[in-house]
């Protein structure tokens, strides 16, 4: 009788161990991925891997089976309606890229999933919160009728749009000017109530997007270069917040890039390859989706109209030359008179295939402050930042109309300190002609001020 007793007394310290633990130790979602992404706008494969990551306290803790929904309807994932895919319950401690294999998914569906998972000792999650991914275009036939344009006529006459350049073996500078930067410019009217609404930007050079004046995304030098004669990348970026009812004005800067290298490339008598793929050429789609549930779409045709602007010269080694007597106020808004630009001249660029970019954003991180400024052996002024940076000069200038300043950019100090180290730069100028009082930011290409 004693002993039935004890064994008794362990039996209820066991369970009541087992329930503190399940109570103690709740298995939580941290993490929720797609193609290694948070809630992806841009997938294009037809069988996306899916990831998990687990907060679970307590020790030799460990996931032994799976279930995955995926719906086409945030109301179906909510009520488990998983009417694309449904794994039920799988034995696995797989969390990592595990394959969808569901129903075909579409080109620009969206899609809302939820995970479930045990533990070793069989007890079960809550389900994750539901997330959602987008597919992308995936495939040409998906841009629809967007057409590639370009600028039809260099009509630069700024001075300075020329440049002194010399490469490898060149016994002499040569004067070139490159490729012009082109301006895009077109108004659209949205007329209902936005819902949703995506735009796809695949830009063969550099380039940056505007809506009614103000940059879209946070991104710097998009796209990602590539082979360009093997394939390009186009960018995706949300725009239901920044679509107004009414006309709304789209604008495109563009620059060359790797892809209108005409300059380095082709002056280089050491280069045995001709990469200077032409001009600089840009495509966008516009997809919006309205509250009753019709859709339009916008993209870029001849009707986008074009021009040259202030960027006068622009080579992603020789830099930027900026003539600030160009600028053109107010470009990208809606009401500006471009009676005066031409239509945008229509592109065949010798592309094989458009992909989704999906390696991280380049963005803009954090500003930093000169650490030495002081005058250089030839009496001009050196601003050193302690470090080798990707990055932006913020410069504030007071100067008489026409002025030119030359900004050499390079990555080291002689060894005494006293002077810039041109050799692993070759010390690309940027001249820059300013308006009186006028604040600049530059990089190899102008981008927005920040």
């Amino acid at each position: 009788m004693h002993k039935i007793k004890i064994l008794s007394v362990v039996f209820v310290l066991i369970v009541s161990c087992n329930y503190a633990s399940s109570i103690a130790s709740p298995l939580a979602f941290s993490k929720l991925l797609v193609n290694s992404k948070e809630n992806p706008t841009a997938i294009e494969s037809e069988q996306p891997l899916f990831s998990w990551v687990v907060d679970a306290k307590g020790i030799n803790k460990s996931q032994s089976a799976y279930h995955i929904m995926v719906a086409s309807s945030l109301e179906g994932i909510n009520s488990d309606n998983a009417d694309i895919w449904n794994s039920s319950k799988v034995e696995s401690s797989k969390s990592a890229y595990v394959a969808f294999e569901g129903k075909s998914l579409k080109a620009l569906g969206k899609y809302y999933w939820k995970v479930k998972i045990w533990d070793e000792s069989g007890n079960a999650s809550d389900w994750s919160e539901a997330q959602v991914f987008q597919m992308g275009l995936m495939g040409q036939e998906s841009w629809g009728a967007s057409q590639w344009i370009t600028l039809g006529k260099d009509t630069r006459t700024s001075p300075h749009r020329f440049r002194d350049y010399k490469t490898g073996k060149m016994k002499q500078a040569v004067p070139v000017d490159g490729f012009a930067a082109s301006y895009f410019r077109k108004e659209v009217s949205v007329a209902k109530k936005v819902k949703n609404a995506q735009v796809y930007v695949c830009g063969l050079g550099y380039y940056e997007l505007f809506l009614n004046g103000n940059k879209v995304g946070d991104h710097v030098l998009d796209p990602a270069p590539s082979n360009y004669d093997k394939q390009a990348y186009y960018v995706n970026y949300d725009i239901t917040d920044q679509l107004e009812s009414g006309k709304n004005a789209f604008g495109i800067v563009l620059g060359n890039g790797f892809y209108g290298q005409n300059i380095s490339w082709k002056n280089d008598p050491e280069s045995e390859r001709d990469l200077a793929y032409g001009p600089p050429t840009v495509k966008s789609l516009i997809k919006v989706t309205y509250t009753d549930g019709t859709q339009e779409d916008f993209y870029t045709d001849q009707t986008w109209k074009e021009s040259t602007g202030p960027i006068v010269f622009n080579n992603i080694y020789g830099g930027d030359t900026y003539d600030a007597r160009y600028e053109i106020n107010g470009w990208n808004r809606v009401g500006y008179n471009d009676s005066s630009w031409a239509n945008a001249a229509l592109a065949n660029p010798k592309i094989k295939k458009i992909s989704a970019q999906q390696i991280p954003a380049i963005k803009r991180l954090k500003v930093l402050e000169p650490q030495r400024v002081f005058k250089g052996a030839d009496g001009e002024w050196i601003v050193d930042f302690g470090q080798n940076i990707a990055g932006w000069i913020h410069l504030t200038v007071s100067e008489k109309r026409g002025q030119l300043i030359d900004i050499i950019t390079t990555e080291a100090l002689l060894t005494n300190g006293k002077d810039i180290y041109l050799g692993s730069t070759g010390g690309g100028a940027i001249p820059i002609d300013l308006f009186s009082k006028q604040n600049l930011y530059l990089l190899n290409k102008i981008l927005e001020s920040f």
